[in-house]
């Protein structure tokens, strides 16, 4: 049997955890009797106040989980249905000519060959 000094990584986890749990109690015992002798409230209501907000913050973190849950969901789909697609590339338009483009304008391709190219002589 050795001894073993050093602790392991989930060990020191834990520890460092049950200090925080620990200081959390503390600090709310300590904020109870403060709230109770400050404003007059009683312990049980001070006590029912705390576990509201903890219920909002648990029901608060459950609903941005469930949207991210669901996003993670929808895009998973979207993925595996673009893997099955079976098309694998887009369609390309490959324009020969210029002049074949939707809303040619042969000013800006310097095409003076083509008819509606502003001439000199036009003006």
């Amino acid at each position: 049997m050795t001894t073993h000094a050093h602790h392991s990584t989930a060990e020191r986890l834990g520890h460092r955890l049950g200090r925080l749990w620990r200081a959390y109690g503390h600090w709310e015992r300590r904020t109870t009797a403060e709230l109770a002798a400050h404003w007059g409230w009683s312990g049980a209501v001070v006590r029912a106040a705390f576990w509201v907000v903890k219920a909002v913050a648990v029901l608060v973190l459950a609903y941005a989980a469930f949207w991210l849950l669901l996003a993670a969901v929808v895009m998973a789909v979207v993925l595996a249905a673009s893997k099955h697609s079976g098309d694998d590339e887009a369609p390309v338009v490959v324009f020969e000519d210029p002049a074949e483009k939707p809303g040619y304008d042969p000013w800006l391709y310097g095409d003076a060959a083509h008819p509606d190219y502003p001439h000199e002589l036009d003006r």
